[in-house]
């Protein structure tokens, strides 16, 4: 089970889903075209739109997993607690949905009878072309990912140096004015003093020292224009589209499949590096 239990990176709804939408559905189409299982290479005429059908309705599953369904059970798709074994049930679920759906169209279309037998038949040959190469793709797919996060994490360790050289930092002895949504003050820091940012739906909880130990704040407010309102004066970069650090924070970068990650000096807080933030993060450190 330990393999089972590590970290896995989520594509959460985006357009790079779209990608896999379509392209699943292609594969199907195309996969049965050339090899014509099933007894496809029988049928004399209407074969082009019967395989069609059976790409449109695996493009329609996928979609209904990565965009509905998703939406309907936010809680299911935590990124934080998002293991392999996750991603196995995730991509399961998603080829019994497919062989339920295509074995439906068949029998519909007279191709099949709806006996318990053909609807376990569809289901061995659909887990047998789908699920173990999968399951194979899904595993060696993390440790490739792990592997080159723990690198990447260490070629940012041994090249650490701030460059301050960008920054403009804050002198002013009453600190930073932080602002909610509407323009109102909500708190003054000194610039040193800001651990962190993490987004909480339309909020912002601000992490800071106050008289040495660390507090929090919650914020109206979107990670963007509090950071906007920090950055001129003060180390903080946008790490994961829901966290933002204070690079003076950091304290060592690790790695594992879905990324990079950041531990903070005095304090227990890990904060994650998502692959489009590892640029810039690398750039000022």
């Amino acid at each position: 089970m330990g393999i089972l239990s590590k970290p896995h990176p989520i594509i959460l709804e985006n357009s790079s889903n779209w990608k896999s939408v379509i392209w699943t559905g292609v594969f199907v189409f195309l996969f049965l075209l050339i090899f014509q299982p099933f007894g496809l290479a029988a049928l004399k005429s209407g074969k082009i739109l019967l395989l069609l059908g059976y790409g449109f309705i695996t493009s329609a599953i996928v979609w209904l997993f990565n965009f509905p369904f998703q939406r309907l059970f936010p809680a299911l798709f935590d990124e934080k607690n998002w293991k392999l074994w996750n991603e196995l049930t995730f991509s399961s679920a998603i080829v019994f949905s497919i062989a339920a759906a295509n074995w439906i169209y068949t029998a519909i279309l007279g191709f099949l009878d709806h006996s318990l037998y053909s609807f376990l038949s569809a289901m061995l040959w659909t887990f047998s072309l789908g699920v173990f190469p999968i399951a194979i793709g899904i595993i060696l797919g993390n440790y490739v990912k792990m592997e080159r996060n723990l690198k990447e994490a260490k070629k940012i360790l041994a090249g650490k140096n701030l460059n301050r050289s960008r920054f403009e930092l804050a002198t002013d002895a009453n600190g930073i004015a932080v602002l909610d949504l509407n323009g109102n003050e909500v708190l003054k820091v000194n610039a040193a003093e800001i651990i962190r940012l993490e987004a909480a739906g339309n909020y912002v909880v601000f992490h800071y020292f106050h008289q040495g130990k660390p507090e929090k704040t919650l914020i109206r407010n979107s990670l963007k224009k509090l950071l906007d309102q920090l950055s001129p004066s003060a180390l903080i970069i946008q790490t994961h589209r829901s966290h933002c650090v204070n690079v003076d924070f950091i304290e060592s970068v690790s790695g594992n499949a879905q990324g990079l990650l950041i531990s903070l000096k005095g304090v227990n807080d890990v904060v994650p590096v998502s692959r489009n933030f590892i640029a810039p993060l690398k750039e000022m450190i």
